[in-house]
């Protein structure tokens, strides 16, 4: 019997390596991929309940990938903004019944090239708090 997988430890290295692969492009701007998942596996997992298993292994995959994206792309606050993961694995859904051939991570660079002119380039203004009136 396999050890139940602990997802914010996994969150966490995925968001870990990420970065680390971005910052590890070597002169020609290519870099391991350290968790390959092509679009047919992807395709596959996505049949899975919601937050389970593969599938959930695939939502903190690509959410550490946009988290390093945001890290690392100068002017980028979240090139998703609201940083809604779904509507990404919905476009990857949508991206791999196309691109079979493809892999997540192409996808990945596809959307964030994409998206990237109207991703929220600053941390958005928070309202003031709003001042107690004095008895």
């Amino acid at each position: 019997m396999r050890a139940p997988l602990d997802y914010r430890l996994l969150a966490l290295l995925i968001t870990a390596f990420s970065s680390y692969s971005a910052i590890a492009a070597d002169e020609k701007g290519l870099y391991q991929t350290l968790n390959y998942i092509s679009c047919p596996q992807y395709s596959e997992d996505r049949k899975l309940p919601l937050h389970n298993g593969r599938n959930a292994a695939d939502e903190l995959y690509i959410s550490g990938w946009l988290s390093g994206y945001n890290y690392l792309t100068p002017n980028t606050y979240d090139i998703v903004p609201g940083h809604d993961v779904m509507k990404v694995m919905e476009w990857l859904d949508s991206f791999c019944q196309v691109n079979t051939s493809k892999s997540v991570e192409s996808g990945l660079l596809q959307f964030t090239s994409d998206n990237y002119p109207t991703r929220m380039q600053v941390y958005p203004p928070q309202p003031a708090p709003a001042k107690s009136k004095k008895k």
